[in-house]
C-alpha cells in the first residue's frame, strides 16, 4: 500500500469566492516557501484536522475566520480517498468522505459521515488495519496513531524533548508507546491485543490482591485490639498466662474463642495478670518513644520541603509574569510597522522582529517548569506523618486501656460487656479467603495465557541503520546507538563511546538533524515493509534554527540565507531529502514549508515548487 497527498483544499466562508486548491506531486520534494505569517505553518494542522483529529488545532485568525471547510485528497495505490471537514472549534466539525478510483471534491462539501469515530473505523477497514474482538468490544490500532510518523510541525522538528508528532502530549505518547511494536511490524493486532489484555488482567489482579491485603490487615488490627480483653481474662483467672502469646494473631484468636465459650462460674480474681500488664506497659512505652522521635524528624522535613515548594511557586509566578511580557515582536508588528512609511525602516524592523521572535521562543523553551517531585515528596511526607500519628494514637489507646485494667479490676460489669462484644465479632475474625484466592489464581492464569515474547531489538537495529545514513552534516554525532521505545527518542554514540539522549546533545542544528534523519529512516523502513503508515512526510520550517542569520532580498521580498556555513547545512538537509526520495524510488513524498528560497534547493532533481507565498498572495487569498 502506498498513500501520498494529492491536494489540500480550503472552501471560503463567502460562497461566491473560488475555493483554494494546493496541489502536491507524489514521489516529489514538494516545497512551499515564502515570507512569515503567510499560512505555511497551518498546513500540518489542516491535514491532521481532516484526518479525523479530535481537536481543531488550525491557527486562529484569518484562516479560521475566512474558511468554511477544509479538505485533503489522498492517493492510495490506484484509488483516491477524500476527506473534508467543517471549520468548527474543538473536534465537532461535520464530515464528508469519499473513496473511489475517480473520487473528486464536491463543489460545496456536504455531510455524509456522522462522527469521527465511525469514519476512523471505516478508513481502518479500507486500509486493512487488522483488529479482533475482546468481550464484544472491538480493540484495534488506528491510522490516527500512525500519523505520528508523518508530521514534523514547527514546535516538534527542532524539539530536543520529543521526536515524533504529538509525543509531547502524555496521552498520545502513551498510546504511541503501546502501538509502537505494531507500527514497526513486530507485533500483530492479536499479540498487541494480548498485551493489552495482560495489562488489564494485571490491573484486576492488583485489585484482588489489594482487597485480600486490606481484609487481612483489618482482621489483624481487630484481633490485636482484643489483647486488652485477653489481659483482663488473665487477671480474672479465666485464661492461663503461659497459654497466651501476645502480639500473635492466632494465639489471640484461639484464646478469644476459648474465652467466649466459657462459663462465667469459672470467674475468680487473681493477680497473675499484673506481671503481664506491667510488661505490656513497658512494651508500649518502647514502641512510643521511637515513633515520637520519627514524628519530630518528619515534621522538620515537611516544613523544609513546604518552604522550598512555596519559594519555587513564587519563582514560577515571577517567571510567568516575565513570559507574559514576551510579546515585544508582536507589539512592534501590530503597533509600530503600521505607522511607518519608510521601506528601509520597515525592512530593518521586520528583520529585528524575526530575531526577537527567535529569542522569545528560546526563552519560552528554557522557562523552567514546576518540579512536581518536591510536591510529591511533600504529600508523601504528610501521609507518613498521618500514619505515625495513627500508630501513636493506637498505642496511647492501648496504654489507657491497660491503666483501666490495672485500676479497675473489680469492675466485672465492664468485663462482661467486653465478653459480649467479643462474641459478636468472633465470626468476623474467622475469614475464609478461599473464594478470593480462587479469583487470584484465575487472574494469574489469564496473565500467563496472554504472555507474549516480542523482541523488537533486531528490527529497531535495522531501522537505526537506515536513520544513520540520513544524518545531516550539521549533526555533531554520526552514530545512532538506539531508539528508546519508552521515551520514543534516539540515543546517540558520543565521541568518547558514551551514550547520550537526543535531549542531551545541545544545539538546534543537532536536534533538527536527528529529527530529519529519524523520520526519513522510519519512512524508508515502512515503505520496504509495505506497512500501514502513510508514505508522506510534512515538515514545517526545517531551516528555522538557521533562519536568524538570513537577510532580506529586496527584489523578491524574501529573507535568504547568506552563503556560509549555515547555508551549507540547510542545503545539505534538502539534498538528503532529495536522496531519500530517490532511495525509495519515488514511493516517498515530502512536503516542506520553509523560509529557504530557491538558492537552497534549486539543484534538487526531485523538487516541485508548489507555491511561493507573500503577504499579498498567501494561503488565504487577499480577496476572501
Amino acid at each position: 500500500m502506498n498513500v501520498q497527498l494529492l491536494e489540500l483544499v480550503i472552501w471560503p466562508l463567502n460562497s461566491e469566492k473560488e475555493k483554494r486548491v494546493i496541489k502536491f506531486s507524489p514521489g516529489k520534494l514538494n516545497i512551499i516557501h515564502g515570507a512569515s505569517q503567510t499560512g505555511k505553518s497551518a498546513i500540518v494542522p489542516i491535514i491532521d484536522y481532516c484526518l479525523c483529529s479530535s481537536r481543531n488545532n488550525i491557527p486562529v485568525g484569518v484562516i479560521r475566520e475566512k474558511s468554511s471547510w477544509f479538505g485533503i485528497k489522498l492517493q492510495i495505490d490506484n484509488n483516491v480517498m477524500i476527506f473534508a471537514r467543517e471549520n468548527k472549534d474543538g473536534g465537532s466539525g461535520k464530515l464528508y468522505f469519499n473513496y473511489d478510483k475517480d473520487a473528486e471534491f464536491p463543489h460545496i462539501p456536504f455531510v455524509n459521515e456522522t462522527d469521527t469515530n465511525g469514519l476512523k473505523a471505516k478508513v481502518n477497514n479500507i486500509l486493512g488495519i487488522p483488529f479482533f474482538e475482546i468481550d464484544e468490544e472491538i480493540y484495534r490500532p488506528s491510522f490516527r496513531d500512525l500519523v505520528a510518523f508523518n508530521f514534523q510541525p514547527q514546535n516538534i522538528i527542532a524539539n530536543p524533548n520529543c521526536l515524533l508528532y504529538k509525543s509531547d502530549i502524555s496521552k498520545y505518547r502513551l498510546r504511541l508507546r503501546n502501538i509502537f511494536n505494531f507500527a514497526i511490524g513486530v507485533e500483530t493486532a492479536e499479540t498487541l491485543g494480548k498485551k493489552q489484555l495482560k495489562i488489564l488482567y494485571e490491573q484486576e489482579l492488583e485489585i484482588l490482591r489489594k482487597e485480600k491485603k486490606e481484609k487481612q490487615e483489618f482482621i489483624f488490627n481487630e484481633t490485636m485490639k482484643q489483647q486488652d480483653l485477653i489481659l483482663k481474662a488473665i487477671g480474672y483467672g479465666l485464661l492461663k498466662k503461659d497459654e497466651v502469646i501476645l502480639n500473635d494473631q492466632q494465639s489471640i484468636l484461639y484464646n478469644l474463642e476459648k474465652l467466649t465459650n466459657m462459663s462465667f462460674s469459672e470467674l475468680s480474681l487473681t493477680s497473675l495478670g499484673n506481671e503481664m500488664i506491667v510488661t505490656k506497659f513497658i512494651e508500649l512505652d518502647n514502641k512510643l518513644q521511637p515513633l515520637y522521635t520519627e514524628l519530630r524528624e518528619l515534621q522538620k522535613k515537611y516544613n523544609s520541603i513546604k518552604e522550598f515548594v512555596e519559594l519555587e511557586q513564587k519563582y514560577l509566578n515571577n517567571m510567568k509574569v516575565k513570559r507574559q511580557r514576551l510579546n515585544l515582536a508582536l507589539f512592534i508588528r501590530e503597533f509600530c510597522l503600521t505607522n511607518v512609511q519608510d521601506c528601509s525602516i520597515i525592512e530593518d524592523l521586520d528583520l529585528i522582529c524575526n530575531k526577537i521572535e527567535v529569542l522569545e521562543t528560546e526563552i519560552r523553551k528554557n522557562t523552567p517548569s514546576k518540579n512536581s517531585r518536591y510536591e510529591r515528596e511533600l504529600i508523601k511526607t504528610d501521609q507518613k506523618i498521618l500514619e505515625i500519628n495513627e500508630k501513636i494514637n493506637s498505642l496511647i489507646k492501648q496504654y489507657n486501656n491497660l491503666k483501666d485494667i490495672n485500676n479497675k479490676k473489680s469492675l466485672l460489669e465492664n468485663f462482661l460487656i467486653d465478653i459480649g462484644r467479643a462474641k459478636n465479632i468472633i465470626n468476623l475474625l474467622k475469614v475464609d479467603y478461599s473464594e478470593l484466592d480462587k479469583k487470584i489464581i484465575e487472574k494469574e492464569n489469564e496473565i500467563k495465557k496472554n504472555e507474549t515474547n516480542i523482541d523488537a531489538k533486531p528490527v529497531i537495529k535495522k531501522i537505526l541503520t537506515k536513520i544513520e545514513k540520513y544524518v545531516p552534516n550539521a549533526a555533531e554525532f554520526k552514530k545512532i546507538a538506539d531508539f528508546d521505545t519508552t521515551d520514543l527518542t534516539l540515543k546517540l554514540w558520543t565521541d568518547n563511546d558514551g551514550i547520550a539522549y537526543l535531549s542531551e546533545t545541545g544545539s538546534g542544528s543537532n536536534w533538527v538533524a536527528y529529527h530529519l534523519a529519524a523520520v526519513l529512516g522510519f519512512q524508508e523502513y515502512f515503505i520496504q515493509q509495505n506497512s500501514f503508515v502513510f508514505n508522506f512526510l510534512v515538515l514545517d520550517q526545517p531551516s528555522q534554527v538557521y533562519f536568524p542569520s538570513a537577510k532580506l532580498d529586496k527584489s523578491t521580498g524574501m529573507y535568504l540565507l547568506e552563503e556560509g556555513e549555515d547555508v551549507l547545512h540547510v542545503r545539505n538537509m534538502y539534498k538528503i531529502m532529495n536522496e531519500a526520495i530517490e532511495h525509495n524510488n519515488s514511493k516517498l513524498q515530502i512536503i516542506v514549508m520553509d523560509h529557504a528560497g530557491k538558492n537552497i534547493w534549486e539543484n534538487c532533481s526531485n523538487k516541485n515548487e508548489v507555491a511561493y507565498w507573500t503577504k499579498q498572495n498567501a494561503l488565504i487569498p487577499s480577496d476572501w
